[in-house]
């Protein structure tokens, strides 16, 4: 059932088809409650309900009626309160879409949900650990599994997903620092925690992931330098490490990066000259070196840059 351009309530009679494998309700000017018997429906393989005015909470029993429901999306609603521990009973979800509502607490155990794929929370007020002990124990370990503890910081168990290809936790309050087992989500292609707390390094292991094509990590509190080597990953095509502490050179690498598309570096303490190899960018479309220390004369090089539109330079060397 699809329905388009409706302002209204839902009636609770949509829930008494007995039959119904998808409902799509989404972008349309839909507000109240969504009607609980909504979530007792057992044939529903989808579920979406995304880009409406739908108001608060989700029941707390709601892993335990769509157990066998691979897709649900909520995104973009005005949805509060807790994500329910139940969650992670709806073991045969492969998307899972809660972001832009208004969900507060910590992002519950998900280690059941080991057909997903796609998942995000973003734009919610998912908040911190109020201890090491609290982790966000994203998927898992898939055996021997013994934890139900909730948290804000990311667990090393999200590296027992390997079949994640889409992974948005931004602008949340996230804090800690990036598992090293993310190198582990080989199929892994958009990776996007902007908009944290997250501290600490760049994890090396990040240039495990073959098949990333989007990272994002601005405006956290990540310090220290870039991997050597991320010009290994040939898959990249957009980094957005901007709003950080990241203090080095640049490694020599990072201009093998020749099919970038989109750069982000501004507001760091990143010095040293930029390499005259810039000009192997021929794909590059946007660069912003701005609010960092680099230093010397760049307007030559960058004429390789064949297919630039934007560039941003606020730093000393723009006058050199």
């Amino acid at each position: 059932m699809n329905l388009s351009t409706v302002t209204a309530k839902i009636p609770q009679e949509l829930s008494h088809l007995p039959s119904l494998s998808n409902l799509i309700l989404t972008d349309n000017l839909l507000f109240g409650t969504i009607p609980p018997g909504f979530f007792n429906i057992s044939t529903l393989q989808q579920l979406d309900l995304s880009y409406n005015e739908f108001s608060g909470t989700l029941p707390s029993n709601i892993g335990l009626t769509l157990f066998n429901l691979p897709q649900l999306a909520l995104q973009n609603n005005s949805l509060s309160g807790r994500i329910p521990t139940s969650i992670n009973n709806a073991s045969q979800l492969t998307y899972l879409n809660l972001q832009a509502n208004s969900f507060t607490g910590y992002i519950p155990n998900l280690s059941s949900l080991r057909l997903l794929t796609r998942i995000s929370l973003a734009k919610n007020n998912l908040t911190e650990a109020k201890s090491p002990t609290q982790e966000l124990e994203f998927l898992d370990s898939l055996t021997n599994s013994h934890s139900t503890s909730m948290g804000g910081v990311i667990s090393s168990e999200i590296g027992n997903l390997t079949g994640l290809v889409t992974l948005i936790f931004n602008d949340n309050q996230l804090s800690g620092s990036i598992p090293t087992t993310l190198g582990n989500l080989k199929e892994l292609g958009r990776l996007v925690l902007a908009n944290n707390q997250l501290e600490g390094h760049i994890p090396i292991s990040l240039c495990q992931m073959t098949s990333l094509s989007e990272v994002y990590l601005i405006s956290n509190e990540i310090e220290g330098s870039i991997p050597e080597c991320v010009g290994e990953m040939q898959s990249l095509r957009r980094i957005e490490f901007g709003s950080n502490k990241l203090n080095s050179n640049l490694p020599s690498s990072f201009w093998d990066l020749k099919d970038l598309v989109f750069l982000n570096l501004s507001s760091n303490y990143l010095g040293g000259q930029i390499s005259p190899q810039i000009e192997k960018f021929k794909a590059i479309n946007q660069m912003d070196f701005s609010s960092n220390l680099f230093s010397g004369d760049i307007h030559s090089t960058i004429e390789g840059c064949e297919s630039l539109e934007y560039l941003t330079l606020e730093d000393p060397f723009l006058n050199h």
